[in-house]
């Protein structure tokens, strides 16, 4: 049994140094979305900010250990084989479940993850206890603080209400202060908001990040919290007359020195606090197998560990290392971006591609307050309202330029000053709102205020919100029952359950990292088929007829694979075929969502120019599109299990194909050519619509005689159907092209 437990910690040990990883790269969204969305300053000071704050937090987090302890379980009510299995389900559940929303690109709380899985196995635990004990599942509070799990649920509706209506009332309050020009108000009402800001950010930093520093006494605390007005008061005043001082004699800006301050101060304070979460219940195990050596007893199985309810003393060694890991995933982890990214555009200022699809409940909600808005329009006062709209009129609306923050500084410190002193004030009163709700609400509430919700984006940005705030309490339940389902598991199987369940772990977590790996590669290459910022015409036309080449090279691959998969009834080449049309649709998909900035971007010197380029990207979705409408129908026959084409139908497919093949090799090498080569280029849509004529005739002869299946007849009339609107979009291509060349000969 002792072996048991010995590799049992390691595994925790391995499972700590992962959660570390999954658990920063899902939380980073907490301290970076504003600072990375405002651009407050580049990627490397913001991340040598963050890290610093990361490092200095963690060195603080001692204190918060206590939770992995006994703040959901009762210690004294289990033993020491029992609390290991009971850690390893947990700390299984965490990885696996923070790892999923990282790769989904959707921020979760790591402390419901925590918490619920502490709940879900101590839950289950407690049960298997109970019924072995013949006990009555009224003795259920013997086991298990079920009072610290149901205030995390009620932190769950108060972080999402609050956050979002105070981040909302205080960004419309300083966006009609500052406009969007804010520059011209910076000198008094910057110091000004800057004091403020500032001084509720230290007023979070002393309440949630440092106060459980050695230092600092408990009646320090007491003393400080009695006399927080004043202080408070006092700070703000000072600070706003120092940046008065500073942005007279230097070009001092107020608004980033906000952002960078907050940025490190949320770093320090997810650091200190949220620690626990990825090494809490590793140390905990290895100090319940400290206890039970020192003890000097010989049973794992009725070792009680009742020595968990005592203070935590965590080595200050532990905790440098684990900020280590941290700050390394910080610079390294490509799931952190994605995640990062998720917050940043569900609130970006501007219009273009968005993340999430309109749902059903997004579209009512956001009908049901368009017709509150038309309600009580009644009320409005033209002067005023026209006073509050040339607010919030944005200089740079339809002048996007490349690299272009998400949102400007003040609602970037709006975010931080709010969020910090939101979490301060609960930590104050002892309530249990959770930093991931409160950040992101937060900057939902400014983004919807800063009416940067307009009506091309309200309905995705609703759905996304929705979908994230839907996650969290999803995280809650998956792993409430994750953790319950392995711990019974391992409880009843010992080591085959301990080695299966650290397989299946490891196997999902690599399948994750090389999903994600894939979904990362496959949206580089969707940016590369967007339009950069371009500045002359001629470079427009350039990535036109670049997107227009690698859409033409592919055909040929994709028609040679389904033939194959066809041919041979091999469903494993029609699916590979599949994904490359699909890849393919996606690609032409981006590149006609971005077709309006890749225009506005650059400064056309003829007309013709953006016709030539809007035409090229109709065609080539047309062509992706007719693509899948060929391979989809195919695979779903074969996936069926339809009876196959016959040999007569499959010959005739595969005349079509390399007529295709050659058309659109041909076609490619056209583009090249002076106006008289592409003017006798297109000769061969005529033979292939010919062609593709008599098949039809022939294979309704074929129906006629029954020697087709009604299903193979469809997929075949299908088939060779897509291929005339195939050659017509290439023959389009080829028009288009020639166009241009009429005009402008030497382009």
């Amino acid at each position: 049994m002792e072996y048991f437990i010995i590799v049992a910690l390691v595994i925790l040990v391995i499972f700590a140094i992962t959660d570390l990883t999954v658990g920063v790269a899902n939380d980073a969204v907490n301290f970076l979305n504003s600072a990375w969305g405002s651009k407050a300053g580049s990627v490397k000071m913001l991340m040598i900010i963050v890290s610093l704050g990361v490092l200095v937090g963690a060195m603080f987090s001692g204190g918060m250990m206590e939770v992995a302890r006994k703040g959901i379980f009762v210690p004294q009510a289990f033993y020491l084989d029992e609390i290991v299995i009971l850690f390893v389900a947990v700390m299984m559940t965490d990885v696996i479940l923070l790892d999923f929303f990282n790769t989904m690109g959707l921020p979760t709380s790591t402390t419901v993850s925590l918490v619920f899985a502490l709940l879900g196995s101590s839950f289950a635990l407690a049960v298997i206890k109970i019924v072995q004990a013949g006990e009555g599942m009224a003795d259920l509070s013997n086991y298990l603080n079920s009072g610290k799990a149901m205030a995390i649920i009620a932190g769950i509706f108060l972080s999402v209400v609050i956050a979002f209506v105070v981040g909302m009332i205080v960004q419309y309050i300083a966006r009609i202060l500052f406009s969007f020009t804010f520059k011209r108000y910076r000198l008094i009402g910057g110091s000004i908001f800057g004091g403020i800001a500032i001084s509720s950010i230290s007023y979070f930093i002393f309440f949630k990040g440092m106060k459980s520093v050695s230092f600092i006494t408990d009646e320090m605390m007491t003393w400080t919290t009695d006399h927080i007005i004043p202080l408070v008061g006092a700070l703000v005043l000072s600070l706003t007359i120092l940046f008065f001082v500073l942005q007279t004699l230097f070009k001092f800006n107020v608004f980033r020195f906000i952002v960078l301050y907050g940025t490190f101060a949320l770093a320090m304070a997810f650091a200190s606090n949220d620690l626990v979460n990825f090494i809490g219940v590793p140390l905990a195990g290895i100090s319940a197998f400290e206890l039970f050596q020192q003890s000097g007893a010989v049973d794992p199985s009725t070792f009680s560990m009742a020595g968990l309810a005592e203070k935590a003393e965590i080595p200050l060694l532990f905790l440098f290392i684990a900020g280590a890991i941290m700050i390394v995933t910080i610079w390294s982890n490509k799931k952190l971006r994605s995640v990062l990214n998720t917050a940043i555009d569900l609130g970006r200022q501007d219009e273009g591609k968005e993340r999430f699809h309109s749902s059903p409940i997004s579209r009512g909600i956001l009908h049901a307050a368009v017709k509150l808005n038309q309600l009580f329009s009644f009320l409005r006062l033209k002067k005023v309202h026209n006073w509050l709209d040339s607010r919030f009129e944005n200089p740079s609306d339809g002048k996007k330029k490349k690299d272009a923050p998400a949102f400007d500084m003040v609602r970037a410190s709006v975010n931080l000053s709010v969020a910090s002193s939101l979490i301060a004030f609960a930590t104050s009163l002892k309530l249990p709102l959770s930093t991931t709700y409160v950040t992101f609400m937060v900057a939902m509430g400014t983004s919807l205020s800063d009416r940067a919700w307009g009506r091309e984006s309200a309905v995705y940005r609703i759905s996304g919100v929705l979908t994230v705030v839907g996650g969290w309490f999803l995280t809650a339940f998956i792993a409430f029952l994750f953790a319950a389902i392995v711990v019974t598991f391992i409880y009843y199987t010992g080591w085959v359950g301990l080695i299966v369940s650290f397989a299946l772990a490891v196997f999902l977590f690599l399948r994750s990292h090389f999903v994600h790996r894939k979904k990362f590669k496959e949206q580089q290459e969707a940016q590369e088929a967007q339009q950069e910022v371009v500045e002359k015409s001629t470079d427009l036309i350039s990535l036109s007829r670049k997107a227009v080449k690698k859409t033409l090279n592919q055909i040929p691959e994709i028609l040679d694979l389904m033939h194959q998969g066809l041919k041979n009834e091999d469903l494993s080449v029609l699916k590979d075929a599949r994904k490359m049309a699909k890849n393919l649709d996606k690609k032409s998909q981006a590149l006609k969502e971005e077709m309006n900035s890749s225009i506005e971007s650059i400064e056309l010197d003829f007309d013709v120019i953006a016709d030539y380029h809007i035409e090229n990207v109709e065609m080539l979705r047309e062509i992706s599109v007719s693509l899948g409408f060929v391979v989809k129908p195919a695979y779903d026959h074969l996936n069926n299990h339809h009876k196959n084409l016959n040999e007569e139908q499959l010959a005739a497919v595969k005349k079509v194909f390399d007529l295709a093949t050659d058309y659109v090799k041909e076609a490619n090498k056209c583009m090249e050519k002076s106006v008289e080569k592409l003017e006798k280029c297109s000769s061969k849509n005529t033979e292939i619509n010919r062609i593709i004529r008599k098949l039809k005739v022939d294979q309704l002869k074929n129906v006629k005689a029954k020697k087709v299946t009604v299903k193979s007849n469809l997929l075949f009339l299908n088939i060779i159907g897509e291929f005339q609107h195939l050659a017509f979009f290439i023959d389009s291509l080829i028009e288009n092209e020639l166009t241009l060349k009429r005009q402008f000969p030497d382009i």
